[in-house]
Formats: C-alpha cells, sequence, structure tokens
C-alpha cells in the first residue's frame, strides 16, 4: 500500500512505503531450459523496489538518513537512463564507435546504444542499474555520485575497457539468442552464467572465455550487482569448456627472439639515424631486460601517456659491476619505468645488462641520447626526431615493422611477436649460465610463474633456428630449474597449459 505524509513546516513530501505481502515475488520454476534465468532468491541484491520507469516524479526532497528514513523511503525522482548515463562520466581516451562485423550484431534498444566496445562498461545498462542509481540517491549527493563512478571506472585502463566491451557483446549475443531479458542479465544468475559458459566450449580457448568473464564480473562491480561467477557450477563448467577448446582456437606458441635476430638489427640499422637509433636501444632494453614490449613502446603515435610510459625525465644511470665470478667488470643499465602490467601504477626499476659489447645496452643508450638529444623532458624516453623537427614516441607497430622488414632480409623467423624478446632474453641468460632465480628478478617473475614459464620455452626451443640452444646447454638449464624448483618448494605436478 502507499501512504502520504506532509510536513507543516515544509512543502508536502510524498513517502511511500510497500505492504510486507507486495514485495515478494512467487518463486519461479527452477532448471537449467535457457528459457528461464531468474534470479536467485537466496543472493544478495538491493531492496525491492517499485518498477522504475522514465515517468516524471515528484521534486527530490531534502536527504536524511537511513535510520531516519526507516521504515519509509524517500520518493525522489526514480532514475532514467539517460540520468544514470549522466552520472557516468567518461574517462580516458575518446574513441569512436564501429558497426559491428558481421555476426557480431545484437537487438538494439535503450538499455544497449551504439557506443565504442571501451564505452560499454559504462554505458550499457539494465534494470538493475537503474535500482542501483536510485540507492545511490538515497545515501549520496549527485557530486558524489559522479566522484564515485569517475574513480571507478578509472581502475580499469583503456585497453582493459576495451577488452571488457567485447565480453559484453558476447554475453549480449548469447542472452538475446536465448531471449533472456534484460531484467534477468544482472545479477546474472550461475545458471545463466554456467550456461553462457557452456554455449561457448568447443569453438573458443579457455583464456578468452575467461576474459569474457572478467568483463562481466567487471559490469556487475560497476552496477552495484552481486556476482555468482565463482561459483563451483560456474568454475567447473569453464573448466571443462577450457578442456574442450579446439587446436584452432589454441594461441600458437611464440618463438623467441635469438641473438641471430639481434645480430641482424646490429648490421642493418644506421645507428647515426634517429630512428634506427631508437629502435635499436628498444630491442636491446626489451631482450636483454625481459619486457614486455607494451613498457616500452606505445601502442600508437597518438597515444603517449606519462603515467603510463617513461618519459625522457626518467633518471637513466650506468653502472659498473664486478662479476662475482672473475675480476672483469660488466656495465649495467638502470632506469624506472611507470606503469606495469603486473604491479599496475607501481610501476618497476629495470636493472638490463648486456653479454656482448657489440650487443651492449649500455652503449646503445648513449648513442640513442646522443643522436636523439634535445628531446623535451615529457616527450618519450625513446621518442626519435622527426624530419620536420617534431618527436615521436616510438610506437610498438613500427617498430616491429622495422624489425621484420630486417629479419626477412637476412631470412630469419619472423613468426615472431613482441612478446618473443622477453621469451628470448630469459631463455638466453638461462643458457649463458645465469641462475634461474636471477633471471626471474630480472623479468620480474614470480617463482612459480617463471618454472611455467620455462616449462613452455622448453616448448619452442626445438623449433629457434639458433646454434646457440644446444641440447646440453637446454639440459643444463633444465637441471638448474629442477634444483629452482626445491628451493621454492614448488610441487612436481604443477603443469603448463599453452602458450607463453
Amino acid at each position: 500500500m502507499y501512504r502520504r505524509f506532509s510536513h507543516h513546516n515544509s512543502a508536502a513530501r510524498a513517502v511511500e512505503t510497500v505492504d510486507k505481502k507486495d514485495e515478494g515475488q512467487p518463486s519461479p520454476p527452477q532448471g537449467f531450459g535457457y528459457a528461464r534465468f531468474f534470479r536467485s532468491n537466496s543472493s544478495p541484491s538491493l531492496p525491492e523496489r517499485p518498477l522504475l520507469t522514465n515517468a516524471a516524479a515528484p521534486s527530490p526532497s531534502p536527504r536524511i538518513s537511513s535510520s531516519q528514513s526507516s521504515p519509509f523511503l524517500l520518493a525522489a525522482p526514480r532514475p532514467t537512463i539517460t540520468s544514470t548515463l549522466l552520472s557516468r562520466p567518461s574517462v580516458g581516451r575518446i574513441t569512436k564507435p564501429r558497426r559491428p562485423r558481421k555476426g557480431r550484431e545484437i537487438n538494439s534498444n535503450e538499455h544497449r546504444p551504439f557506443v565504442s566496445a571501451a564505452d560499454r562498461l559504462r554505458c550499457w545498462t539494465t534494470p538493475f542499474s537503474l535500482e542501483h542509481q536510485a540507492s545511490l540517491d538515497l545515501q549520496i549527493s549527485a557530486r558524489a555520485t559522479h566522484k564515485l563512478n569517475e574513480v571507478l571506472l578509472s581502475s580499469w585502463s583503456d585497453q582493459t575497457r576495451t577488452n571488457y566491451g567485447a565480453g559484453l557483446l558476447r554475453f549480449t549475443q548469447f542472452c538475446d539468442h536465448e531471449g533472456i531479458s534484460e531484467q534477468d542479465q544482472m545479477p546474472a544468475s550461475r545458471v545463466l552464467l554456467a550456461a553462457f559458459a557452456a554455449d561457448a566450449a568447443g569453438a573458443n580457448s579457455g583464456s578468452s572465455i575467461s576474459g569474457w568473464f572478467s568483463a562481466l564480473r567487471a559490469w556487475h562491480t560497476f552496477n552495484g550487482a552481486a556476482w555468482q561467477g565463482d561459483d563451483d557450477l560456474v568454475s567447473q563448467v569453464k573448466q571443462g569448456a577450457s578442456k574442450l577448446a579446439p587446436n584452432s582456437a589454441r594461441r600458437p606458441l611464440r618463438p623467441p627472439v635469438t641473438i641471430e635476430h639481434l645480430l641482424a638489427l646490429s648490421h642493418s640499422l644506421h645507428l647515426t639515424q634517429p630512428f634506427d637509433a631508437a629502435v635499436w636501444i628498444v630491442a636491446l632494453c626489451a631482450f636483454w631486460g625481459c619486457c614486455r614490449l607494451g613498457e616500452l613502446t606505445v601502442k600508437s603515435a597518438n597515444s603517449y601517456d606519462p603515467s603510463r610510459h617513461v618519459s625522457r625525465s626518467a633518471p637513466v644511470t650506468f653502472r659498473q659491476n664486478i662479476s662475482p665470478h672473475s675480476s672483469q667488470t660488466k656495465e649495467s643499465l638502470h632506469f624506472p619505468i611507470p606503469w606495469t602490467k603486473t604491479t599496475k601504477e607501481a610501476g618497476a626499476n629495470l636493472s638490463i645488462t648486456g653479454a656482448d659489447p657489440s650487443l651492449c645496452p649500455c652503449i646503445a643508450m648513449r648513442n640513442h641520447l646522443l643522436v636523439n638529444g634535445g628531446a623535451p623532458q615529457t616527450s618519450h624516453l625513446f621518442a626519435y626526431h622527426l624530419p620536420d623537427g617534431g618527436w615521436a614516441p616510438m610506437a610498438k607497430t613500427a617498430f616491429m615493422k622495422r624489425c621484420m622488414t630486417i629479419w626477412a632480409h637476412h631470412g630469419l623467423d619472423v613468426a615472431v611477436l613482441g612478446h618473443s624478446f622477453r621469451i628470448g632474453g630469459s631463455t638466453e641468460l638461462l643458457l649463458a649460465g645465469v641462475p634461474p632465480e636471477i633471471v626471474a628478478a630480472i623479468g620480474r617473475w614470480k617463482s612459480l610463474a617463471f618454472l611455467l614459464y620455462w616449462r613452455k620455452i622448453e616448448e619452442v626451443l626445438p623449433r629457434a633456428v639458433s646454434r646457440s640452444y644446444e641440447p646440453n646447454r637446454i639440459r643444463n638449464v633444465a637441471a638448474a630449474f629442477e634444483q629452482f624448483r626445491i628451493v621454492q618448494n614448488i610441487p612436481t605436478s604443477c603443469t603448463i597449459t599453452h602458450g607463453p
């Protein structure tokens, strides 16, 4: 029932209370049929509210605490999709939406506006999203809600939000095909999530399905919805889907960049030219520092961000180190990077030492800073001088294109990817006799992750066309890793899947 109260010292305020008998809904029949997915009565969710519509509502009344308002709810304007989206500011780069490819279409409606993949997390809603917005309206101000959503969205990078957009698209396509309403898509029941994973089995890799579930989890988090994706049923179905993945969906093993690849670059790059000088130092840092290429390069010429990419103002230092096995000294290169895939904003400090003078990162860095001297302190550390007088950050695509051209000319394997530098560098250090724990520290791996990483590398080495990878050297490294496993108390049962 509904009751109306008025106060003599203020404008009339409408206060609603819903009779207990009207709050509950009859429990739906249970079953695994695709046609029915109901919100679990036992799952945590926001209190039931009258159906939210876009109809006009009374003016907002002064905010009071939940203790003051109980058992009545203030009749604030009911959120609409428009008002909900206005409370969700855009963050990061602005990208234009693209029409879905054939087979990626969805049924369009007001809950799914045509936006870029990166904006789906923010702009795609459900009726539950409006319930969540109504709850926020009762608890905090519009300004606080706006700031909350802004900071929450910023916790996911531009690329992560773009990847998540693909996962939301897949889930929406599945729900459209099965006739699942927006009302039942959030919070998604354990049965719905398990069915979604099962539907993707046999045609997609386990990592792809896990990525889609990460997107759904983030979507639920952003909309304040309970997440049932960690349920035993869902987890077991995801494991089954991973085992049923076809070979065509599995990521092929990545071959390493080898010493031969570096020597080819050394012989073909013109180190007095700005672009080639920058390519050379990036290649050596990625190889000897066991770096992810994304830690040293930018995605595109316009995507340089000092908070994510190392700048020219970063302190670059050179140190002389005495070898513990001889009286010889080796020079090492050191500089910080502001962001990594695992540490996020905490960044990391890179320490890079080369083996051969002709492949020395210290010499390459000095050459780069000389040839590309005068770059603004706010520019990319690996920025190079353009013919028109400007400066450009080192983009991954431009870097790889230059390397591929040279390798193809020398008849070397060009099936390598950016991550192949990290694989090749760690492999070369291990085969040179560097202890596994030292290589793990250089590449910033945890012990178990590094052991699994090496087991993947073992599968790749026979395919690598490098004279350095002789069987006896590989056996020596395998023995060193067995000792490493024992010291780190890693069980022998640890296994790998595919692709390093």
